[in-house]
């Protein structure tokens, strides 16, 4: 399994060398700073908790969160809202969130341990922009159009997004067309 922890984290930080699975799930984002540092500030949390699901034992009743970005874990936890390190645009987006997604508050143990390999239903592809407007999170469901994602959805408004939608299929041949948003530089983070 740490074959594909590696594969994905890859994805994470840069383009996918592999070739795309026939169909691959979309989010579509409408960031609200731009897509490069909305995808930026997305790929970041997504590396910390791929890293999490990779290198964690699960049984535990705490995860090791020291990985994830300070502003991330300090807005799902609902801490230092107005210390000034969280950025505006995911103030924003977490209000954003809690409107369209009617769901409760999240911490960062119970974000976390949504990434449980033996759970998760989905593996990060990409994110591209199609448009150099709007963003798109691309997933590896396996093919299954409908799979549990919120932890998804969250991160997703938490980088900052005034709008997502989806999940929709797509083909694999649509997000080669498209390019990538948001790669992060080698040892980047927040």
């Amino acid at each position: 399994m740490s074959d594909e922890f590696s594969e994905e984290l890859s994805r994470i930080e840069a383009r996918a060398s592999a070739a795309p699975p026939p169909w691959l799930a979309v989010l579509e984002v409408e960031p609200i700073d731009g897509f490069e540092p909305y995808g930026r500030k997305l790929r970041e949390i997504a590396r910390a908790a791929v890293s999490v699901a990779r290198d964690e034992e699960f049984d535990a009743d705490e995860l090791d969160a020291s990985g994830v970005p300070r502003w991330f874990a300090d807005l799902t936890d609902g801490r230092d809202a107005d210390s000034g390190g969280i950025p505006a645009s995911s103030h924003q987006g977490s209000a954003d969130y809690y409107q369209a997604r009617g769901e409760r508050e999240w911490d960062v143990q119970e974000w976390l341990f949504c990434f449980e390999p033996e759970l998760r239903r989905w593996s990060w592809w990409d994110l591209t922009t199609p448009d150099g407007r709007r963003a798109f999170i691309w997933i590896d469901t396996r093919g299954e159009a409908v799979i549990p994602a919120e932890e998804l959805w969250w991160a997703a408004f938490a980088s900052g997004a005034r709008s997502v939608s989806g999940l929709v299929m797509k083909t694999g041949e649509e997000w080669a067309r498209q390019p990538s948003a948001g790669i992060l530089q080698t040892g980047e983070s927040s």
